[in-house]
């Protein structure tokens, strides 16, 4: 996410409409230096932003689940920021 808002108009994230599935979010990774194959080892979540006063992306939101962990352990539910990564509980939703 960095890297695309290092060569985006107004060093800005991707909006909401950007990332929408998760065939949308391995086409921008990709694009700006991610590997991600056919079939990842998480699924899609959600993927939201805030907006600064000038309409730029602020903040951004990027939800998923990893495969194969169960709901009740931590790291079955990712949320990565423009502020850090925190391993979450899928089943509380409590993160780490």
């Amino acid at each position: 996410m960095a890297s695309y808002a290092a060569d985006s108009t107004g060093n800005s994230f991707p909006g909401t409409g950007d990332i929408s599935t998760l065939a949308t979010l391995t086409a921008i990774a990709n694009a700006n230096g991610s590997s991600f194959g056919a079939t990842p080892g998480f699924t899609f979540g959600s993927y939201a932003v805030s907006l600064a006063s000038d309409g730029t992306v602020a903040s951004y939101t990027l939800i998923f689940s990893t495969v194969g962990v169960p709901s009740t352990m931590p790291g079955s539910l990712i949320t990565v920021t423009d502020q850090g990564i925190s391993k979450c509980i899928a089943a509380t939703g409590v993160c780490l």
